[in-house]
């Protein structure tokens, strides 16, 4: 619902600006790939008018480790580095960024390497801010720690939610252009539709205004459909008991039983 739009994209901006006004130490988010994410907290640490500095790809705990050296008063924005919580090192690092008893954050690197080329430790008195696609800290009790020390939000939409997000952000193009776009997206795509996201309808954009004679040609490999949780909604659809489904989405798909709960617990509220 664009209310429950609205209300996501209203905490995720309070929280950034949480973070930027030093209330709080750092903020974890979690979202699907494509939805804005990037943009809003770009958005609202531009809103709070603070310097930050943007940091994206992989790196190492050793680089991460000089990273935030450099930058340590400032509002770091990590996006899409998921990877920065892949090492014990690195988790350690950033706990030590995010608290501390007594309100000095003093952040260490214990090495003897030579690689090694500012102070084995500091101060940090920055915040931090942390994007990712997945996460998955409930199951890692080292990242559950990390997680535990700063605002954690995670945004999810229905698919119905997606498809009006997307219609409300468009790239340079006509009007008459987009909206054509749109219906096909809206038409070729559905709840089973792995990457409905900006990155896809703006790639669709490009690809129409490529070759609009051939766009639908072109497009319909474009959409990656689960075809396991397609069938999931169709015998959910037709079945009059959930057992009736499960057999026969099991006989459609020649998989286990427990592996058709473990999709309708993961795609049905």
């Amino acid at each position: 619902s664009s209310e429950n739009i609205e209300k996501s994209f209203f905490i995720l901006n309070k929280y950034v600006k949480a973070v930027c006004n030093r209330s709080v130490n750092g903020l974890i988010l979690e979202s699907e790939t494509g939805l804005g994410k990037s943009h809003n907290v770009l958005k609202a640490i531009n809103e709070s008018g603070k310097k930050f500095v943007y940091c994206c790809g992989y790196t190492t705990p050793l680089e991460l480790y000089h990273f935030l050296y450099e930058n340590k008063d400032k509002v770091i924005f990590f996006d899409d580095t998921k990877n920065i919580f892949s090492s014990k090192c690195g988790l350690e690092i950033l706990k030590s960024c995010l608290f501390s008893v007594n309100d000095k954050r003093l952040v260490r690197y214990s090495t003897t390497s030579t690689k090694l080329k500012v102070p084995n430790q500091f101060i940090f008195e920055g915040g931090l801010i942390v994007s990712v696609n997945e996460l998955g800290w409930k199951k890692d009790e080292d990242l559950k720690a990390v997680v535990d020390r700063v605002l954690y939000y995670k945004i999810k939409f229905s698919y119905y939610e997606k498809m009006k997000v997307i219609k409300e952000d468009y790239k340079n193009s006509t009007q008459e252009d987009r909206q054509l776009v749109f219906d096909y997206l809206k038409k070729n795509t559905s709840k089973s539709t792995e990457n409905l996201n900006f990155r896809l309808f703006f790639k669709l954009i490009d690809v129409y205004l490529f070759d609009k004679e051939n766009f639908k040609k072109l497009s319909k490999n474009l959409i990656r459909t689960n075809k396991e949780i397609d069938i999931l909604y169709e015998v959910l659809d037709k079945s009059n008991s959930i057992k009736e489904a499960q057999v026969s989405w099991c006989e459609e798909t020649g998989k286990h039983r427990a592996t058709f709960y473990r999709l309708k617990k993961q795609v049905v509220n």
